[in-house]
């Protein structure tokens, strides 16, 4: 008697676990902050977020102030990455394209954040010219690096929730004669 065995690939979003969900969180931003790094060579883009991040933990710009801001940074991108995956679990689904939609969202809430940043931030008028709403203050290239900054991170973070998701699925396996045989395991 033989057997067949079906596997097919399934996406169980179910399956993804909290602590799974942070660390892809934190790779994604990794992905976001190394792209800003590259995209530094640019002209006119001055978008540093690490160094921006920092400098409200210290009253002036340093290498303390970049690594401290980049843990914040990282961290922060931890914690974005559940509002991410809610909305897969809720929707069932994931993926890059879905990742990149939901970071018009994301996007939206971070430039108008920024936006408000140096009312609570006291040392931005001594420190650094003030962002403005959606970077807009640091010039048109540092504004579409803004941009592209979140939809990188939603496209990143939502492939990697799909690759956490998908999980071979190996049902009962079937005789030749088409029935299922029992008691497998």
């Amino acid at each position: 008697m033989t057997t067949l065995f079906a596997r097919k690939q399934i996406r169980d979003v179910d399956q993804v676990k909290s602590p799974n969900v942070f660390l892809m969180g934190v790779a994604a931003g990794a992905g976001v902050l190394l792209l800003t790094a590259v995209a530094r060579v640019w002209p006119g883009n001055y978008l540093d977020l690490e160094t921006l991040i920092g400098s409200v933990f210290t009253d002036r710009i340093d290498p303390l102030t970049r690594k401290i801001g980049l843990v914040v940074f990282l961290l922060i991108s931890g914690i974005s990455a559940f509002g991410y995956s809610f909305i897969f679990w809720s929707a069932r689904r994931s993926g890059a394209w879905i990742g990149a939609q939901l970071a018009l969202f994301h996007y939206l809430i971070s430039g108008f954040l920024v936006g408000i940043f140096p009312a609570f931030h006291p040392h931005i008028p001594r420190l650094m010219v003030p962002p403005g709403f959606y970077m807009t203050n640091m010039g048109f290239t540092t504004s579409v690096m803004f941009f592209v900054a979140h939809i990188a991170y939603g496209a990143l973070f939502g492939q990697l929730f799909d690759w956490a998701a998908i999980r071979d699925e190996f049902p009962q396996p079937i005789s030749s004669t088409g029935r299922t045989i029992q008691n497998y395991r």
